[in-house]
């Protein structure tokens, strides 16, 4: 197209740009049982994809125990927890990234 003697391209200016190293976040989408006890040490799937590099898992402020992933799915063990109620659960990859919230509800 051009405009004003001059040509612009505006697929160039929209594309984005990934380098090599550019890797998407892991992605959440269920956590199985969505509730356990306050007590923690309840064993927990979380469903998903690019879960691959996932190296740990928050629920609240405190990780999970004995976190182990591949691409669609994470297992782990729940913390205790602080307060009855939701917690919100997030997973981090190799990097650092964080991945969405997902939410898990701790009962007495």
């Amino acid at each position: 197209m051009f405009h004003g003697g001059s040509r612009i391209d505006f697929r160039a200016q929209f594309k984005k740009r990934r380098t090599k190293g550019d890797v998407m976040s892991a992605k959440l989408s269920s956590i199985q049982p969505a509730s356990g006890s306050i007590a923690g040490d309840e064993k927990v799937i979380i469903s998903g994809s690019l879960l691959m590099n996932v190296v740990g898992v928050h629920f609240g402020p405190a990780p999970a125990i004995d976190v182990s992933s591949d691409n669609t799915k994470i297992t782990c063990k729940t913390p205790p927890g602080d307060i009855v109620g939701n917690c919100d659960v997030v997973a981090f990859d190799n990097e650092g990234k964080k991945s969405n919230v997902i939410t898990y509800t701790y009962v007495q």
